[in-house]
């Protein structure tokens, strides 16, 4: 069987699991929907003006998009090895597919489930908050390539604490720390896309498309590393 043969059979694995038991989708789709009725009611409090209510909004609204992604990826994506072990059907995948294809069939899944979620949660939350995106392609493209960089580190350290006792907190302490260049490049690729910190030229590209170049690089380096080390942690 090919490496590409290997890798779409993984993947079809996990769109057929995911679809029998939703336990992926129901506590993730629990804790957005949480976290956006959160956010929705803390802000319907604020009494200041319309005008400073909205530059108070603009100016955190990424910073609660990122935070509900990490959260989001946190409570669902580090569970693709840890479902294998439990199951202990770990040592099948290990016996009839390649590292690397097992990853990459992780990684897309994952990559598709933060993608969904991300897309229903980022127009719900700046509706919420009141804010209009100023440049709509830049601000989708920052997310996906953001989203892109998360489920490759949590599709990494996924697997090396599936083996571990200690996987909720290990999970958070492994993956936080090589996300934040990746966060940091997000958040102020999505505050440019929606307006703030705007200069005075109209033309995203010009003034703020080194974002989106830093979040394609943090995705090229954080695949590139994963699909390196990933046979060494699997084979443990």
């Amino acid at each position: 069987m090919s490496w590409l043969a290997e890798t779409t059979a993984v993947l079809a694995k996990e769109a057929r699991s995911e679809w029998r038991t939703r336990v992926a989708a129901a506590s993730l789709g629990l804790f957005v929907a949480g976290a956006l009725a959160l956010i929705g009611l803390a802000f319907a409090r604020l009494s200041p003006s319309p005008e400073l209510r909205l530059e108070i909004n603009t100016q955190i609204a990424a910073a609660l998009l990122w935070l509900v992604i990490l959260f989001t990826a946190a409570t669902g994506l580090g569970r693709a090895f840890l479902v294998e072990e439990e199951r202990g059907t770990a040592i099948a995948l290990r016996l009839h597919g390649r590292p690397t294809a097992v990853w990459t069939g992780k990684f897309l899944a994952n990559t598709a489930q933060i993608l969904l979620l991300s897309a229903v949660t980022a127009p719900i939350l700046f509706q919420i908050l009141g804010v209009d995106v100023r440049h709509p392609v830049p601000l989708v493209l920052s997310v996906a390539l953001g989203c892109t960089g998360v489920a490759a580190v949590f599709s990494f350290t996924g697997a090396v604490v599936a083996q571990t006792s200690a996987r909720g907190g290990l999970l958070a302490a492994l993956s936080f720390p090589v996300l934040l260049p990746q966060f940091a490049s997000g958040v102020d690729s999505t505050l440019r896309a929606i307006g703030f910190r705007a200069t005075l030229s109209t033309d995203f590209w010009s003034t703020s498309g080194g974002g989106i170049v830093q979040l394609a690089s943090y995705d090229a380096i954080a695949i590139t590393a994963a699909l390196l080390l990933f046979e060494h942690i699997w084979n443990e």
